[in-house]
């Protein structure tokens, strides 16, 4: 797996929200707690699934797909996070630290 997921945070870039499966560094950038119910972690930007689960995937799918307002507000906490975590000027702002830092 990409230690970053760049699609998914073209997806929520997009105000889209995330529905993926439970690995690698997903859970950091975009579901850090959680609320599990029936193996499915739903987070305020969308929906994590044990990995390789397909069923549960599309249950988790088929589940925003019916309700709008949960998919929409999803949605917009995505876009909020991609804004505040993962903007061009978050990350220069990330390097431009680290680069200082490493200075000292």
């Amino acid at each position: 797996t990409e230690s970053m997921p760049m699609v998914l945070i073209e997806a929520a870039s997009y105000g889209l929200p995330i529905v993926a499966y439970d690995i690698g560094t997903i859970r950091d950038c975009f579901a850090p707690n959680p609320e599990i119910k029936n193996g499915i972690a739903y987070h305020k930007n969308g929906i994590l699934v044990p990995d390789g689960d397909e069923n549960l995937l599309c249950e988790a799918m088929r589940e925003l797909l019916s309700n709008e307002a949960m998919r929409l507000e999803m949605g917009r906490q995505s876009l909020i996070l991609a804004k505040e975590r993962f903007s061009k000027e978050v990350i220069m702002q990330e390097w431009q630290d680290l680069l200082t830092a490493l200075k000292r």
